[in-house]
């Protein structure tokens, strides 16, 4: 006959599958976010706003810039490894980073984007800025193609399993529990 489960094991083992299937997700996706950017126009001016977010989806950041008077872009070139560095065969450069920045009069945005698409995007941006229409423009910018998308993409496929997983077994456990004579684990077991 199996050993009872413990609460304590149930739990432990739950942390750990939270804190590996949806914290370092998170965490690999907040390195390299996906943002999106939305741009209104109101009667002061433009106003911005930049949400950055975990495993695609998930807002952790979001700053508002009204009126907008200004937006700019830059790129900050990657770093080159040390000459010791390279003398043990590491390449130790980064890679650059592309930003594109809203400054209000007392505020400022920044949207992590990648260096490749920085003018068209800041391009697209300037003129909405210049146009005359009414319609918000809303665009979406990745901070590494390969982070973002790629590594991202599948972290957050493995913490939408587990969640999908957890939900499931809370189910089944409570079905088993529910049903007459249960077959499932009884709640004096869990203790």
């Amino acid at each position: 006959m199996p050993q009872p489960v413990s609460l304590r094991s149930v739990l432990v083992t739950q942390t750990i599958a939270v804190v590996f299937f949806v914290g370092v997700p998170a965490l690999i996706t907040a390195i390299a976010p996906v943002s999106h950017i939305t741009l209104t126009k109101e009667q002061q001016g433009i106003s911005a706003t930049v949400q950055a977010n975990l495993l695609f989806v998930v807002p952790y950041s979001t700053r508002t810039v009204s009126p907008v008077t200004e937006i700019t872009s830059r790129v900050i070139q990657g770093e080159a490894g040390t000459a010791a560095e390279r003398r043990r065969g590491k390449q130790g450069k980064s890679e650059p980073e592309g930003q594109l920045i809203f400054i209000g009069p007392q505020q400022k945005a920044i949207a992590n984007a990648l260096p490749a698409t920085l003018e068209r995007d800041l391009a697209r941006l300037q003129e909405f800025q210049k146009a005359p229409t009414e319609t918000p423009l809303r665009m979406t910018v990745i901070a590494h193609w390969f982070i973002s998308i790629v590594v991202g993409g599948i972290a957050t496929a493995f913490a939408v399993l587990y969640v999908v997983c957890a939900i499931l077994g809370f189910g089944l456990w409570l079905v088993r529990k529910g049903s007459p004579g249960g077959s499932g684990t009884s709640q004096e077991s869990l203790v």
